[in-house]
């Protein structure tokens, strides 16, 4: 097993706890600006833009984070993946400096993983993201911390700290075929 780091476990202090749902009632079409305060509305995001009907792309919109949030303890989705139906994040996503803490998430082959899988000319600002842990179960996996995959895009001013990558997959066997 490939391993980058040691699992560090906890949150940061005062943070909005993570219960596992998904909010999407902060939504609606018309609006431009948004601000997200609790974690279900974080999962709620890639809800919006991950799904197969009435997908979101957020292109025009900007999404402020008006509080840290804490997503410990469920398995996290990536905002957005790559397929053949490529659900993008196009908007602005504005972290306000504010901490998202405790992301797991388990990736399997030809997957995007981290906060956001796939981000296609839109922007990740201001966020921090601390005490994450990813694990690769096997190759074709597209990894990166705040975003899997950038496209004509922009990561500013965002700072990763805490955060480690294991693996479960063999990469001796077949690390150099891959």
């Amino acid at each position: 097993a490939l391993v980058f780091g040691a699992v560090c476990v906890g949150g940061v202090s005062g943070a909005d706890m993570w219960d596992g749902t998904v909010d999407t009632s902060w939504y609606s079409s018309s609006q431009t600006t948004f601000t997200i305060t609790t974690s279900e509305q974080l999962a709620g995001l890639a809800e919006l833009v991950n799904r197969d009907r009435n997908q979101v792309t957020f292109e025009g919109k900007t999404i402020y984070l008006g509080a840290d949030l804490d997503m410990s303890g469920h398995e996290w989705t990536s905002i957005g993946y790559k397929d053949s139906s490529s659900r993008s994040f196009k908007g602005t996503f504005n972290g306000n400096g504010h901490t998202i803490s405790g992301l797991t998430q388990s990736l399997d082959k030809n997957e995007e993983g981290g906060l956001f899988g796939y981000v296609s000319g839109g922007t990740i600002t201001g966020v921090t993201l601390t005490d994450s842990t990813f694990t690769l179960t096997s190759r074709g996996i597209t990894l990166g911390s705040l975003v899997g995959i950038l496209e004509d895009g922009n990561v500013n001013n965002c700072d990763v700290s805490n955060v480690y990558i294991t693996s479960t997959f063999d990469w001796s066997s077949d690390f150099w075929n891959a």
